[in-house]
């Protein structure tokens, strides 16, 4: 992705995913069958569980903004990020992008392979794509 553009890949260990601990290779199924009061939850809803022997979201969340602490400041030029879903929740809630709609509904949800992007100046930080798969299902 980046040899096209001559861009310099820098791998960073604070933009990994969650570490599930025990939960580790499970699926939510699994993970709820075995503690049953995690029932009334979703796999969306990381802020609400911490897996055993695993991150919760505030230490992703810390994680990640540590890395946006650290984001150089490029005029005029961008920034390519590449993460995990869970990630991505944590850098957008460290930036302040609140996870519902203005009217309360749908929560944000990744697809596999989609682009968010966002403009950061002057101090702010504005949404201008979120979950695009666009480039998916276009032709060529």
């Amino acid at each position: 992705m980046a040899a096209p553009h001559g861009a310099t890949v820098v791998s960073d260990p604070r933009l990994r995913e969650f570490e599930f601990g025990t939960w580790e290779g499970l699926t939510w199924p699994e993970i709820v069958a075995a503690r049953p009061h995690l029932r009334t939850l979703t796999v969306a809803d990381a802020a609400r569980y911490h897996p055993e022997g695993g991150e919760s979201f505030a230490d992703v969340a810390a994680r990640v903004g540590s890395f946006v602490a650290d984001l150089p400041v490029v005029e005029h030029g961008h920034v390519v990020v590449v993460t995990h879903a869970g990630a991505l929740h944590a850098i957008l809630d460290v930036l302040g992008i609140p996870d519902t709609e203005k009217n309360g509904a749908a929560r944000r949800a990744f697809s596999p392979a989609s682009l968010t992007r966002l403009a950061m100046e002057a101090g702010a930080v504005r949404l201008i794509t979120l979950n695009d798969v666009r480039h998916l299902h276009s032709a060529g």
